[in-house]
């Protein structure tokens, strides 16, 4: 039997193997998502510029992202600690991008 992490009463054996089932799918679901997303960018960088597309990827994102903010508690779950390190991690998440849109850019998409 297996405890959940937020939760200290053990799982049976149903209720386990649910949970295997789902997490199996929720996998499956997002490696689909995601190469959807890669091969969306990669078709996109022939006409779209880098940059453009790396702001549209933000913007995408920014929608799943308030609802979490909203769910977990608001804007007050959003204040920074260390503000240098933030800045530095925001930095490097963008550089980042670049390159990998970039890369899609240069690389041919496999049929």
């Amino acid at each position: 039997m297996t405890a959940d992490s937020t939760n200290t009463a053990p799982l049976d054996a149903d209720a386990a193997a649910a949970a295997r089932r789902r997490g199996m799918v929720l996998t499956l679901i997002g490696t689909a998502l995601l190469s959807t997303s890669d091969a969306l960018s990669k078709t996109l960088t022939e006409t779209y510029p880098v940059g453009e597309l790396i702001f549209l990827r933000g913007l995408c994102v920014l929608i799943p992202v308030l609802l979490l903010v909203r769910a977990q508690g608001g804007i007050a779950s959003l204040r920074v600690a260390d503000w240098r390190a933030q800045l530095v991690r925001g930095t490097l998440f963008v550089i980042s991008g670049v390159f990998f849109v970039t890369s899609l850019s240069l690389l041919p998409l496999p049929w």
